[in-house]
């Protein structure tokens, strides 16, 4: 409940990740419950990045189903996190999430950057961020060679389905 607390949810996740994967499960049901409130829900996955175990990254892969858009942009990024630190992570997994927002896609700019933490799961991360960064900077040359990067590395399906929410923002 202390994660709810906005002067508070800090040092809740500083203690509960001195112990994160003990506790893998219990935070897990707390994320996985919708009724949940939002404000822990966006907040666990910071505390579940912490571990070391596997059982951290299929919790949080199971989340990215999750209905608010807050919780799914943390939780890709505790992914990251895990990843970075060599905890498995399954891509097709990440794959199929990739796929589902796309098909839902608006056209904010918080729902790109969700889009392009996924990317980093299953690509090469520094690329995917310049590639972000370059997008979203308005320079036309700079732009062309990350749209030429995607290109190569997406599947079809994938790039098809992501070029016109980038062409949007030429």
């Amino acid at each position: 409940a202390l994660l709810e607390r906005e002067d508070l949810f800090e040092a809740a996740i500083v203690a509960l990740t001195q112990h994160v994967d003990r506790h893998v499960g219990a935070l897990g049901d707390a994320l996985l419950d919708r009724s949940t409130a939002i404000a822990i829900r966006k907040r666990i996955p910071r505390a579940l990045a912490k571990a070391s175990i596997a059982r951290a990254s299929a919790v949080l892969s199971e989340a990215l189903d999750d209905g608010e858009l807050t919780v799914r942009y943390h939780v890709a990024r505790a992914l990251r996190d895990l990843k970075e630190r060599n905890v498995m992570v399954v891509e097709e997994r990440i794959w199929a999430s990739l796929r589902h927002e796309l098909a839902t896609l608006e056209r904010g700019d918080a729902e790109l950057l969700h889009l392009f933490n996924l990317l980093a799961l299953v690509l090469d991360p520094e690329a995917v961020d310049r590639a972000h960064r370059s997008i979203t900077t308005g320079y036309e040359n700079v732009r062309s060679v990350a749209l030429e990067y995607l290109d190569e590395v997406l599947p079809r399906d994938v790039r098809d389905a992501l070029w016109p929410h980038l062409e949007s923002r030429a």
